[in-house]
């Protein structure tokens, strides 16, 4: 294969990948936005089902979920005129997210916050270096086991019920929302032991530390403004679809890093990183039953995807001050099934 070949069918994939993610994001905002418009324009027969509270004109439920979640980061910056000098990626950062959220809807005005924590439950650190641009010359190459730290984010959103109606045999009302908000997440990861190789000028030697030995800390913020829209559509006898969509515009990133056995690098930390810009993407799809007037249970799948684009790098030595280079990635994606409570006043 050609220099160069490798990453460019890399490059391929990820924009083929990159569109069909689009076109998902797209269909599930044409069908979310549609669906209860379309119900609600509709001739359906208007019905006498009980509201949760009659003639009152709020309404408060709280959601307690479960999100069996797996994350995706990559961390990568370039040095010495090559683009790509080395890059990190933690792969299958397994948690399983406990979520409280809460919901106040007075008349029209919509306020909803939530919280979400949990620890990592295992996965890989990957660690390349090259010498050559693009991905090119690979000269280290090393697989650590992670062993946590844990995950946890906050975020608020306000907004307008734009549309809202009742459909025959279905005791929930149907709407829809536009909602603006704010989002923190927090990530970080602990790798342990390694296993891999070092070839760069004719020196060649395996790269071996022992399990129990802690190599490398990765600690990552991201904060972000979020932009989009809920709506519930329901369906027959209880049940319903609900869909949240959510575009986060300007991400503001930070990272940073501690080599443990690296005696050139301070501690405290090592590396850091900062970008903004960039854009993300949180959107989540569920089935849901209603049961007992008051409570809500609900099954779906969440996708959630932050990256802020380039940036600066730092590299802090222990003498000679610090270093500058250029970020190059510093996203993540997280991802699974969830299921869900609601209870409703």
């Amino acid at each position: 294969m050609q220099p160069g070949s490798q990453y460019f069918l890399t490059s391929v994939r990820k924009a083929a990948y990159v569109r069909r993610v689009r076109r998902l994001c797209l269909a599930i905002f044409l069908w979310s936005a549609a669906a209860p418009t379309a119900a609600w324009a509709q001739d359906t027969p208007t019905v006498d089902v009980p509201a949760v509270v009659e003639g009152r004109d709020w309404q408060f439920g709280v959601d307690v979920s479960g999100w069996l979640s797996s994350g995706y980061t990559t961390w990568a910056f370039s040095g010495a005129n090559i683009n790509h000098l080395s890059e990190l990626r933690w792969r299958g950062t397994d948690s399983f997210i406990g979520q409280v959220s809460a919901d106040f809807i007075w008349k029209r005005l919509v306020f909803n916050a939530a919280y979400g924590q949990s620890t990592i439950n295992g996965g890989v650190l990957i660690d390349d270096d090259f010498i050559l641009d693009d991905h090119n010359g690979r000269f280290s190459h090393t697989r650590s086991a992670v062993e946590g730290n844990g995950v946890w984010y906050v975020m608020g959103n306000v907004g307008g019920r734009l549309a809202k109606y009742r459909v025959a045999d279905n005791p929930l009302e149907g709407y829809l929302d536009l909602l603006i908000g704010y989002q923190y997440w927090h990530e970080q990861y602990e790798a342990f032991g390694a296993t891999g190789f070092f070839n760069l000028f004719g020196l060649s030697e395996p790269a071996v530390v022992d399990h129990p030995v802690k190599i490398i800390t990765h600690t990552y913020s991201w904060q972000s403004i979020r932009v989009g829209f809920r709506q519930f559509t329901p369906v027959w006898k209880g049940f319903g679809v609900k869909t949240n969509v959510m575009f986060l515009p300007y991400i503001w990133g930070q990272m940073t890093d501690v080599h443990w056995l690296r005696d050139d690098l301070r501690h405290n930390p090592s590396f850091a990183s900062r970008a903004q810009g960039g854009f993300g993407f949180q959107g989540d799809l569920a089935v849901t039953y209603s049961f007992l007037k008051y409570f809500l249970v609900e099954l779906g799948y969440r996708y959630w995807t932050v990256d802020p684009g380039g940036g600066k790098k730092f590299t802090y030595l222990v003498e000679g001050g610090r270093l500058t280079d250029k970020l190059q990635d510093m996203k993540i994606e997280r991802s699974g099934p969830f299921v869900g409570l609601q209870a409703r006043w």
